[in-house]
């Protein structure tokens, strides 16, 4: 009868280290999921940021090529600049500080 104990205890013992091992695993599971799910709004705000950045960059070069081509009409000498000293007509004023 004592060894029917014995092993009666064993086997308890050993019910008991399964389910603390269950018990474990369920914590890291739960632990692992909220890691997963932070990184997932991570990356969703991180694919917000670039697309921002990609409509940013976007309009930064169509700003670019509007200057680039505002140049290229103005070409050759400035002829109409006005002289060291004299300021710009207040119309030319606005046009710049509009930009």
């Amino acid at each position: 009868m004592a060894r029917a104990y014995k092993g009666l205890a064993a086997a308890q013992q050993k019910n008991a280290e399964a389910w603390q091992k269950l018990h474990d695993s369920e914590v890291r599971r739960r632990a692992l999921e909220k890691v997963v799910s932070l990184l997932q709004v991570q990356c969703t705000k991180l694919e917000v940021q670039l697309e921002q950045a990609k409509e940013g960059r976007a309009e930064l070069e169509q700003q670019l090529e509007q200057l680039r081509e505002f140049r290229d009409r103005a070409g050759g000498p400035l002829e109409h600049a006005p002289a060291v000293g004299r300021r710009w007509p207040s119309r030319s004023r606005r046009w710049l500080s509009s930009r």
